[in-house]
């Protein structure tokens, strides 16, 4: 399996807002540098089956919503789900023309990761993804 970053298919989305809304500003997290955008990535597991679901969200400088979205990413770990939701809002602010990206997340795995601080993982297909658009 190849991975395309300015392609990726996924048969698992199950919903993605295309509703507009310029009156929904942030009131939970700080608002990033003027000229940015901030991503804000989570995941969760649902305990009783194991299955898991990322979400996104994406604002302005202002906390203005621009997009979100989540999707079912079935059985998996809790770091997996939780790489999956940024690896996924890093690549949606790409694909919509943001190239300064502010990555919120609340799992501290993530950000080791994500700094090259952890060899966990190294040379997953997930972990070299992230790299990848970091990278950018």
């Amino acid at each position: 399996m190849v991975f395309d970053a300015n392609f990726v298919q996924r048969l698992d989305l199950i919903y993605v807002s295309q509703q507009l809304s310029t009156d929904y500003v942030a009131t939970f997290s700080i608002c990033p540098p003027e000229g940015w955008i901030k991503a804000n990535s989570d995941g969760a597991m649902d305990p009783s089956s194991g299955k898991t679901v990322a979400s996104e969200v994406l604002r302005d400088e202002h906390g203005v919503w621009i997009f979100d979205f989540s999707c079912s990413l079935g059985c998996c770990s809790i770091l997996m789900v939780e790489l999956w939701a940024a690896h996924d809002a890093l690549l949606h602010a790409w694909r919509l023309g943001f190239r300064q990206v502010e990555l919120e997340t609340n799992n501290r795995e993530v950000v080791h990761i994500l700094c090259r601080d952890y060899d966990v993982l190294i040379g997953s297909a997930i972990v070299d993804a992230l790299h990848g658009l970091l990278s950018r």
